[in-house]
């Protein structure tokens, strides 16, 4: 189920913050993280263990008819036999306890994957990480 989370939509649609401006970044989550979309709101309600790379900034952001895009994302030092169930992206205010979760990514090709050691490349169909 790919969705936004609740309050990022608020965020959103009220003008909060600027999808193409904020500092989106990434993180690759194991599946111990279970979400939940209307009351998770920042980065620190998922454990530290259960975040198995560092935030990776989204770049070539851009709005085209409702749909949120940006380039593929490449998370690198990701440890060895990680088990990675989903993406989360999120607006990095630079501490976890006010940074906003915004999307949740756990339905995609690939998923759910082991990491080898190597980078972990993440390529949105059309470069279209959401549309609403």
């Amino acid at each position: 189920m790919n969705a936004l989370y609740g309050n990022a939509k608020t965020l959103l649609w009220t003008a909060g913050t600027n999808w193409t401006s904020a500092n989106l970044k990434a993180v690759l989550v194991t599946a111990a993280y279970v979400p939940n979309l209307a009351t998770d709101q920042f980065l620190n309600v998922i454990s530290g263990g259960d975040i198995v790379s560092s935030g990776v900034a989204l770049t070539g952001k851009s709005i085209n008819l409702g749909a949120l895009s940006a380039n593929p994302v490449v998370f690198s030092g990701v440890a060895v036999s990680a088990q990675v169930a989903m993406l989360v992206i999120y607006i990095d205010t630079g501490s976890s306890s006010t940074s906003p979760l915004v999307a949740l990514i756990n339905v995609a090709t690939g998923l759910i994957l082991t990491a080898t050691g190597g980078n972990i490349t993440c390529t949105f169909f059309g470069n279209v990480v959401f549309q609403q």
